[in-house]
């Protein structure tokens, strides 16, 4: 072979030799490229993990809101029962009721009450716009709430699957956690005293019900009144703007 078939050779061989290390230059950018991307995309859709869940929130404290003015109003029931009276143009629950010469202790447990939370809080969730979030895909799962009635605030658990997705990336969440102030809780705790002692004979002036001074609710009743036939008590339980009102008879 004469030199200039040698060098010809060896020409090709740079060529294909750069052209080799240049395709992989260019496909280790697309790689890199690639692989920012993803993460990129990842971070994007898993940023969006707290906004939606805020939203969640957001709709479980409007059910909050709308439902415990009606159960504070009502001395914890959805509205006015069979058993009211009209004191001063407005209407009250009876907790205790007399018949036949019998007492009734109407007052609903704790548990009746926070499972009216919870069906609130469930339908206001199940109502909340997404649309702010136009462009994710959201997929949803099935809500479960579970309400807690403290003292001083109400504690929501809420679980509540929700997929989102943005192309080929997506995040998942679950659990939603509000923890909502309210002196609901230690007023109804009162309230329950208060006709527990009336439903079995003893007025709430010979009961010491309030052992904690850290307690800051209060009670006052009317002198007793009559209603028909019935002699009965009108109690408000109070602490600062907020109050329950209702009726027991004797």
């Amino acid at each position: 072979m004469n030199k200039r078939g040698q060098v010809t050779i060896f020409i090709i061989l740079g060529i294909v030799i750069l052209a080799v290390f240049v395709w992989l230059i260019f496909m280790s950018g697309l790689i890199e490229v690639g692989e920012f991307e993803e993460k990129e995309g990842q971070a994007f859709v898993s940023s969006q993990i707290e906004p939606v869940s805020n939203l969640v929130k957001d709709c479980a404290k409007l059910g909050l809101d709308y439902e415990l003015p009606i159960l504070t109003d009502h001395a914890g029931y959805h509205g006015l029962t069979s058993y009211f009276y009209n004191y001063q143009g407005k209407w009250f629950n009876k907790l205790v009721s007399i018949s036949d010469g019998e007492k009734t202790n109407r007052a609903r447990l704790m548990s009746a009450i926070e499972n009216d939370l919870e069906e609130s809080v469930r339908n206001f969730i199940m109502n909340c716009n997404f649309e702010e979030f136009e462009g994710l895909e959201l997929e949803f799962g099935d809500i479960n709430v579970d309400a807690f009635v403290y003292d001083e605030n109400i504690d929501l658990e809420i679980n509540y699957s929700i997929t989102i997705s943005k192309g080929n990336y997506s995040a998942d969440i679950e659990e939603h956690l509000v923890s909502y102030p309210s002196n609901f809780g230690k007023m109804y705790k009162t309230v329950l005293n208060i006709v527990n002692s009336e439903s079995i004979g003893v007025p709430m002036d010979d009961v010491d019900f309030n052992n904690d001074p850290a307690n800051d609710v209060e009670f006052e009743r009317t002198n007793d009144v009559m209603y028909g036939d019935v002699l009965g008590v009108v109690y408000r339980v109070y602490t600062g703007e907020e109050m329950i009102w209702f009726v027991v008879d004797r």
